[in-house]
């Protein structure tokens, strides 16, 4: 493994206020992270899985491309629950790790090498924002954000939901869900280096 880029990624689930209301986040997890192994079959050297007997979850990406993408999808899986996220250079890995458990309230951190503070300050703020819009959403919200990406049209996310096309339409605006994508969009481009 001598020379190949890689960055950890880890992950650990923050207890919420909102607990009661997902009692089957393991199971909504797990799917979702066998999801996105296949999804990004060659995105990763460690394929994501649960560290055994906890909720953390542990992983080694090829680039921070989609670290942000893992942190959005496995929160959009356990919502209204949260799993803070942190990626690292694998030379940083016990700083990430650190600075993980050191910011309680930030779901995202990255140290990531070469990668000016400024710009991880910016992702790390953005991702902040992303979250505290997505943990003040209501179930109603939550079900139409979730449900249109995977369907990716309102029809089908109404059919899918036994709702009517408006009542999506509102919940996504309500949800704030073209903003989050967009700044999703940003992170990602943000994570993206040229490779060496």
């Amino acid at each position: 493994m001598h020379g190949i880029a890689s960055f950890p990624l880890h992950a650990r689930l923050v207890r919420s206020q909102k607990e009661g209301l997902h009692a089957g986040h393991p199971e909504a997890v797990a799917s979702i992270l066998k999801e996105l192994s296949l999804q990004w079959k060659e995105s990763w050297i460690e394929q994501p899985a649960f560290i055994q007997n906890s909720d953390q979850i542990a992983a080694v990406l090829r680039s921070p491309r989609h670290a942000f993408d893992f942190s959005v999808a496995i929160n959009l899986a356990a919502w209204p629950l949260q799993y803070q996220v942190s990626v690292g250079s694998m030379d940083m890995k016990m700083a990430h790790v650190s600075k993980l458990r050191k910011t309680p309230k930030q779901l995202f951190t990255m140290q990531l090498r070469g990668f000016p503070l400024a710009l991880q300050e910016l992702i790390e703020s953005s991702a902040r924002l992303h979250a505290d819009i997505m943990y003040d959403w209501k179930p109603s919200r939550a079900a139409a954000a979730t449900t249109m990406r995977k369907t990716e049209t309102q029809h089908a996310a109404a059919e899918a939901l036994g709702i009517r096309q408006q009542s999506v339409s509102e919940a996504l605006r309500a949800a704030h869900a073209k903003d989050l994508v967009s700044l999703e969009d940003a992170i990602r481009t943000c994570l993206t280096t040229p490779s060496t």
